[in-house]
C-alpha cells in the first residue's frame, strides 16, 4: 500500500490513522515502520485519543501486554530501549511486570540506562525495577 502511494495520515469517520489501528492491535513492527516513516506518535481522534490510548485500552480488553517476541522482549523493554516514558507508565498500569528479563538476561532497566534514558529508568525503578534481581 505504501509503494502506490496509500496515503497513511488518511483517517477515518472516528479520526483514526493507521498508527491507531496498529497500536490497538499491538503490532509493534508495524507501528515502528509507520513511526519511521513520520508518522506522529500523539496523533489524536476525535475524542482526543492518541494510539497509546487505544494501546493501553486493548491491554484492558484483553490484549496481552507483556506478549514476549522471539527474543523475549515484551513491549516494555520496546519503551525502554525508545526512552518512552509515557508508553512505559501505561504498561505498567496495565500491570506489566517491571522487571522481566528477555533471552539473554536483559531488563527494561538495563536497555533504559545502556542508552542514557534517565527519565525511563527512573519510572522503572519507581515500579520497582532493579539490576540486581537478574541472573
Amino acid at each position: 500500500m505504501i509503494k502506490i502511494g496509500a496515503d497513511l495520515e488518511a483517517k477515518n469517520e472516528d479520526g483514526w490513522i493507521s498508527l491507531h489501528f496498529a497500536a490497538i492491535e499491538w503490532h509493534i513492527a508495524v507501528v515502528e515502520m509507520l513511526l519511521e516513516l513520520g508518522m506522529d506518535p500523539n496523533a489524536k481522534d476525535s475524542e482526543g485519543w492518541t494510539p497509546m490510548h487505544g494501546a493501553a485500552q486493548m491491554g484492558k480488553a484483553g490484549a496481552d501486554p507483556s506478549a514476549r517476541d522471539n527474543e523475549g522482549q515484551t513491549p516494555l523493554h520496546l519503551a525502554a530501549d525508545e526512552g518512552q516514558v509515557e508508553a512505559i507508565k501505561v504498561l505498567l498500569a496495565l500491570g506489566v511486570d517491571s522487571n522481566p528479563p528477555d533471552k539473554n538476561g536483559m531488563t527494561p532497566l538495563h536497555l533504559a540506562k545502556r542508552y542514557e534514558h534517565h527519565a525511563a529508568a527512573e519510572t522503572l525503578i519507581k515500579a520497582g525495577a532493579t539490576l540486581l534481581k537478574v541472573l
